[in-house]
């Protein structure tokens, strides 16, 4: 009879209370999901945050065949650039 009167109870709980319940469980554990992820992402990517003043240039032989990739910051870059101008200024 103790068994039958706790099965009693146990459905006439209002199960969209239940529902509720554990779909907000669910979806804070999917935010928390999400957020630990954003968090690795933003952790492994200030590197490449730190690196956005870099220019990469293809490097390439006479022939036309690529040779490799050649990193430069922006500052390098403008640098040499300003020393070619220069030299050309100055054949002129």
């Amino acid at each position: 009879m103790d068994f039958l009167n706790q099965f009693i109870i146990l459905v006439e709980i209002d199960w969209t209370l239940v529902f509720l319940s554990i779909s907000l469980i669910l979806i804070l554990i999917s935010y928390f999901i999400l957020l630990k992820d954003f968090m690795t992402k933003n952790e492994n990517s200030s590197l490449k945050y730190e690196e956005i003043g870099v220019l990469s240039v293809d490097v390439s032989s006479s022939r036309g065949k690529r040779v490799g990739t050649l990193n430069l910051s922006f500052e390098e870059r403008i640098r040499r650039d300003r020393e070619a101008f220069r030299k050309l200024q100055s054949e002129e």
